[in-house]
């Protein structure tokens, strides 16, 4: 990248990504582990499990455009945005400490209550960082280059917290005692992990450039939202990355049950998948970054990534507990390197479009933007699992107490392989067909041609 392009010193890239590990293992807990620790330690039935998710995330449809308003419209000599990041910082270390302590106390109501309000904090202090974290990356830099390189950072923070949660989580609950003795300290000393993460961000970013909110009209919360849903391409983009989210968290939340209940394994099963990830992703971070500033596309790459994906996903079919560990770790290292290319280039695309927009409204809204998208991350990411558990209940899955395996009908062992493999596959069809309609890099050099010409 030339000095031309540069805005930022490394120091203030690498703490604003630093904060995506954190963020990472936010969605992780409720991706990864929500559904098994309601299911197989609290008793809680499959169906309803996967409902209480799902209700949880209505808490981000109501606050993430609250937050993304606020953060547009705040004054802080600090910037718009880091003061939110404290508050994150708070709450999100918290509600993730709260759902690996959490234990069954003989009553399903209680049981059901008290993991609803833990959910609901988790989706408070997520969003309480990423709304305005998100935000940040079209205010620090007007360099689409360098906005390219800030989000390849951040899939590589994102990567190191989903290793967190699939290696060095199942490792500390193991070394504790197994679940669901170990769940408590691990979660403990992971959530440590995601102070350290949001801390870095907040004060790494204190010299970073930031912009004051957009004087003039003062435009409505329904003229905003106007604005955006005009934005075709906007449009196009998020229901695209809905479905991508949708895939990957259906088999994120489908894996820990496909490992013990069908392959056989316990919960270190996700330690294998989460190195072969990391592994991937670093492997490929630095090529998906040199394809999107030299030779095609972030729109092109996306597609590439996503249907690579998709097809991946449908090995899972073909897995057994005889499957060679090498066969297994290839397939984790493939979902990797292309979920690598699908997180750059899918959040890479998301500045462009906070330009365009300001280029065409004249209002600074980036929060409004970054909200729609957390929103999105957060309930996609999320979401995965609540079709699990509903898919599941379906299929006759058996819940327990106390975290060990019971045996489970043929019925729900074949639900498990579709949640993994079919359903992700089908998702991924619909992510490509809607990404025909984003055209924001045609748009940007139409709106930059008629200022050239005026």
């Amino acid at each position: 990248m030339s000095h031309v392009d540069r805005q930022l010193t490394r120091t203030q890239q690498l703490g604003w990504a630093a904060g995506a590990m954190g963020t990472g293992m936010m969605i992780g807990s409720v991706t990864s582990y929500a559904l098994f620790i309601m299911t197989s330690v609290l008793g809680i039935g499959a169906a309803t499990a996967g409902l209480m998710i799902g209700l949880s995330k209505f808490v981000d449809v109501i606050i993430d455009p609250i937050i993304g308003r606020f953060s547009d419209r705040f004054d802080h000599r600090w910037g718009r945005r880091r003061p939110f990041l404290l508050m994150g910082l708070v709450v999100a270390p918290l509600a993730f400490v709260a759902i690996f302590n959490v234990s069954a106390t003989g009553n399903e109501a209680l049981n059901i209550a008290l993991i609803a309000v833990i959910l609901i904090a988790i989706a408070m202090g997520t969003s309480l960082f990423m709304v305005p974290y998100m935000a940040m990356a079209a205010e620090m830099t007007t360099s689409t280059t360098e906005r390219t390189i800030l989000m390849s950072q951040r899939v590589l923070f994102n990567t190191l917290g989903l290793l967190a949660m699939s290696v060095a989580l199942p490792t500390l609950i193991a070394r504790f005692g197994g679940r669901p003795e170990g769940f408590g300290p691990a979660g403990a000393i992971m959530a440590m992990v995601i102070v350290g993460s949001f801390a870095a961000t907040f004060w790494m970013t204190r010299a970073a450039p930031f912009v004051p909110r957009t004087t003039g009209r003062d435009y409505t919360l329904a003229d905003q939202l106007r604005f955006i849903a005009a934005n075709r391409s906007f449009g196009c983009y998020i229901g695209a990355k809905i479905c991508t989210f949708l895939a990957q968290s259906s088999v994120q939340g489908t894996l820990l049950f496909y490992g013990i209940y069908v392959l056989g394994r316990d919960e270190r099963f996700l330690v294998p998948f989460g190195t072969g990830y990391t592994l991937g992703s670093l492997i490929a971070l630095p090529f998906w970054a040199w394809l999107m500033t030299r030779k095609i596309s972030k729109r092109a790459a996306y597609n590439l990534a996503i249907i690579g994906l998709g097809l991946v996903f449908l090995t899972w079919i073909f897995a057994s507990p005889s499957e060679p560990t090498w066969v297994a770790f290839a397939r984790f290292l493939a979902v990797g390197i292309l979920s690598a290319g699908s997180m750059t280039a899918g959040t890479a695309m998301l500045p462009d479009l906070m330009e365009l927009d300001r280029r065409t409204t004249g209002v600074r809204q980036e929060g409004l933007y970054a909200a729609a998208y957390t929103l999105v991350e957060n309930v996609g990411s999320t979401i995965g699992p609540v079709i699990v558990g509903a898919v599941l209940g379906a299929a006759g899955f058996v819940a327990s107490t106390g975290g060990a395996p019971v045996a489970q009908p043929t019925s729900a062992l074949t639900a498990i392989t579709i949640c993994v493999s079919i359903i992700p596959g089908m998702f991924i069809v619909f992510a490509a067909l809607l990404m025909r309609g984003y055209t924001v890099d045609n748009e940007l050099r139409a709106v930059a041609y008629r200022a050239g010409a005026a």
